[in-house]
C-alpha cells in the first residue's frame, strides 16, 4: 500500500538529502563506473525518497535502487534489440503468393529448429546472432542450418520432390 504521502507534493526533508550526499561514494562505487546507471540511481531513489524508512539502513537501500536500476537498464537494452531485430526483419521484401506456396513446401519439410536457423542465416544473421536469439550455441545453430542444408539438398535430389515444388 503507497503512504499518504506519497502522492502528494511534500518537499524531501533535509536529513534524507544530507544522507544521500553522505552515502554518494559508496552509490558511485556501486554503479561500477557507469554514470548512466548512477543518474538512473539517483533519479530513482529521489522520485522514491518516501519508501526510505527513517530507522532503516541507507546502505541497504541504496543498493536496492541500484539493483532495480540496473535489472530496468538490462530489461530497456533486451527491448532494444528486439525492436532492432524487428526493424531489421520489416525491411525484407515479402514474397509474391507463388513464391510464398513455393517457401512453406521447402519449410514443410524442415524441423522449427531447421527451418528457423535456415532463414535467420538466408537473412545475414551471423551464427553467434543466431544462437542469442534461440537460446543456444554459435556451434549448435551452425549444425541446425548445416543440416537444414543438407535435407534440402536431399529434397532437391528427388524427382518428385522437384515435380510437386515446380507444380
Amino acid at each position: 500500500m503507497t503512504p499518504a504521502h506519497a502522492n502528494d507534493n511534500t518537499p524531501r526533508p533535509a536529513w534524507f538529502d544530507q544522507l544521500l550526499l553522505k552515502y554518494d561514494p559508496f552509490i558511485r562505487k556501486k554503479c561500477t563506473g557507469d554514470e548512466d546507471l548512477y543518474q538512473d540511481v539517483r533519479l530513482r531513489m529521489l522520485e522514491r525518497w518516501h519508501q526510505f524508512r527513517k530507522d532503516g539502513s541507507f546502505v541497504a537501500w541504496a543498493g536496492y535502487m541500484v539493483r532495480g536500476a540496473r535489472g530496468e537498464s538490462a530489461r530497456r537494452s533486451v527491448r532494444r534489440s528486439a525492436k532492432a531485430h524487428l526493424q531489421r526483419v520489416d525491411t525484407c521484401v515479402q514474397p509474391s503468393q507463388e513464391h510464398y506456396t513455393d517457401i512453406n513446401l521447402v519449410l514443410e519439410s524442415l524441423t522449427t529448429v531447421e527451418s528457423v536457423s535456415l532463414r535467420c542465416s538466408a537473412m545475414g544473421y551471423e551464427y553467434h546472432e543466431i544462437g542469442k536469439m534461440r537460446g543456444v550455441s554459435k556451434q549448435a545453430a551452425a549444425q541446425a542450418a548445416k543440416l537444414g542444408r543438407a535435407r534440402l539438398a536431399a529434397n532437391d535430389n528427388r524427382p518428385a520432390e522437384k515435380q510437386r515444388l515446380r507444380a
